[in-house]
């Protein structure tokens, strides 16, 4: 094995030992037999922030330097963030917009520059509005209404796959349709192309880039209730479609990333009562389903990738359920198991990777607070 696969599996080791390595809880019943090992209770971290006067819809971000940035839904729906200048120890909230607009579905992004990109349902222009940040959110220096027209901006998913290109999938709610608004030029100007609008697709996307030009959504088709992908090998210019899974209730609750040439997916599956995961290494011409929890899933599930290193799934209950987490390498089965929180009502959930450090955001509704942890590495 090359020595860069031999410091991969290395790091991987690590972050998974550390979150295997968790004291088990007092209170903690064992997990049945869809669970690769026992529920344990979240290793604990000092310095947690909470945001409060906070809704469920938000974005977790970490910034080329490590510090993690959250985008949230104020209670009074107004687009605010959550930012540090030392790794966590003191935050700053603001409104991404001076105007303190009303949005609704939440997603950022950001370059390898270190420009934080934010998207969303401006509720008042009925537009998707975007924001450009070049402080890593300290002050907003762009604004953008994209589509205008009709009822855009559901279930926006934001992409920077490198350079000055900047990508935002969209539900159309006026014309039932998911459409992906691209620009070259980091946000200055935008073009907007019509991906399926074929039955009523778009809801639930996930924009993923393999490399700046080859990029994959996925999302659900709510007139099949199936999951289905389309593939642009010209940096979203152009599309073809295919289904993922078509056994129909799959595709809610959709999250996706790509590591070490695998692209992954995980959603819920209403019809069978299961958290299910797609997997694909031709560039998502063709996928492998499996299923990661046989019971009633957790209704929201959120994925990301760490380079080439590990895959990481998180999912949070509707009904005191908690937060569970796994994780794998590329192509591998599940490593690790563990679990926050495990008799709470919490969601949704995000999870964001840098370097060897796995950030875990949640919104708590009985609070009415997110909730940031860092769960593994420093």
């Amino acid at each position: 094995m090359s020595a860069p696969g031999r410091l991969r599996r290395w790091r991987v080791a690590l972050v998974l030992a550390a979150l295997a390595a968790a004291p088990a809880a007092q209170d903690a019943a064992a997990v049945g037999q869809d669970a690769p090992g026992v529920a344990r209770e979240w290793p604990p971290f000092l310095e947690e922030p909470v945001f409060p006067d906070a809704r469920g819809p938000h974005a977790l971000v970490v910034l080329p330097d490590g510090r993690p940035v959250v985008v949230y839904q104020t209670t009074g729906r107004r687009v605010a963030l959550a930012t540090t200048r030392n790794a966590g120890r003191t935050w700053v909230l603001s409104f991404v917009d001076r105007n303190r607009r009303r949005g609704a579905w939440i997603d950022a992004a950001v370059t390898a520059d270190g420009a934080l990109l934010v998207a969303y349902a401006d509720e008042e222009a009925r537009a998707l509005r975007f924001g450009r940040s070049r402080e890593g959110g300290e002050g907003f220096d762009l604004f953008r209404e994209l589509d205008p027209e009709g009822l855009p901006g559901a279930f926006c998913s934001v992409l920077a796959p490198g350079g000055d290109r900047v990508a935002v999938a969209h539900y159309d709610g006026a014309a039932h349709a998911l459409e992906v608004a691209r620009s070259d030029d980091l946000g200055e100007t935008w073009e907007t192309v019509v991906v399926d609008d074929v039955g009523d697709p778009g809801r639930w996307c996930r924009l993923v880039a393999l490399d700046a030009d080859r990029w994959v959504v996925l999302y659900r088709d709510d007139d099949t209730r199936t999951l289905r992908a389309a593939r642009s090998d010209d940096a979203g210019r152009t599309w073809r479609r295919g289904v993922v899974d078509p056994e129909p209730g799959s595709g809610a609750y959709l999250d996706a990333a790509a590591a070490g040439g695998e692209l992954v997916a995980v959603y819920r599956d209403y019809a069978g009562g299961r958290a299910r995961r797609a997997r694909s290494t031709d560039g998502g011409a063709t996928w492998t389903l499996d299923t990661l929890v046989e019971a009633e899933p957790a209704p929201a599930w959120s994925a990301l990738a760490d380079g080439a290193d590990a895959v990481f799934a998180a999912s949070c209950g509707a009904a005191a359920e908690g937060v569970r987490l796994l994780a794998w390498e590329p192509g591998g089965e599940t490593r690790a198991w563990t679990r926050l929180r495990p008799e709470a009502t919490v969601g949704p959930v995000r999870l964001a990777v840098h370097g060897d450090a796995v950030w875990l955001s949640l919104h708590d509704p009985d609070a009415g607070t997110i909730e940031l942890r860092r769960v593994a590495g420093s």
